[in-house]
């Protein structure tokens, strides 16, 4: 009698799950649209049992004060952006969606890794062959019309940060990467 009550509690025991560890520190996130990487990064900061992430873009960092972690899932709400980051926690991978909360039809593929602090490649003080650093005039293309823009690029060694100035307002901070030749930015 007393093996069997001592194997069900060794048997209990190992059964029950351990909470998953979502861990504090820099995450490099990717959102995924038409085929194509969407880089950016999140600091992720632990404050006694709530969590809070700051997006870093550029100087800019845009606080994620609304983080809920159930089970084996983060949920992270971009009010600015009306949607969301959900996620499974597998160790330093979070695996999910970026949620569209007024289209949840277009939502899109979300992944990020634990310690990555870069956009596109890690950055580096050595200066590529090409150096963007300048002002120039961009036409976007829309279904509708295209309209003009002035792109504003600022470089250090591969690392670039930027903004594209529109008649309806600029898109703010850009950041990103010189890579064989080509301005990467997002």
């Amino acid at each position: 009698m007393r093996f069997l009550l001592l194997s069900a509690v060794i048997l209990t025991a190992f059964s029950c799950k351990q909470p998953v560890e979502l861990k504090p520190g820099i995450w490099r996130g990717v959102i995924t649209v038409q085929e194509k990487e969407l880089p950016f990064t999140f600091e992720l900061l632990k404050m006694d049992k709530d969590y809070v992430a700051n997006l870093k873009n550029a100087s800019e960092d845009l606080l994620l004060d609304e983080i809920t972690v159930r089970g084996d899932s983060v949920f992270m709400v971009l009010h600015i952006f009306d949607a969301e980051l959900r996620a499974k926690i597998d160790g330093d991978q979070l695996t999910g969606t970026y949620y569209k909360n007024y289209a949840p039809e277009a939502s899109l593929p979300f992944s990020a890794t634990y310690g990555a602090n870069y956009r596109f490649v890690p950055n580096s003080d050595l200066e590529p062959a090409v150096n963007f650093t300048g002002t120039y005039q961009l036409e976007f293309k829309t279904a509708k019309e295209p309209y003009t823009s002035v792109g504003v690029v600022e470089q250090k060694g591969n690392h670039l940060i930027g903004t594209f100035l529109t008649p309806m307002g600029d898109y703010r901070y850009l950041e990103g990467n010189v890579i064989n030749g080509q301005l990467m930015l997002s």
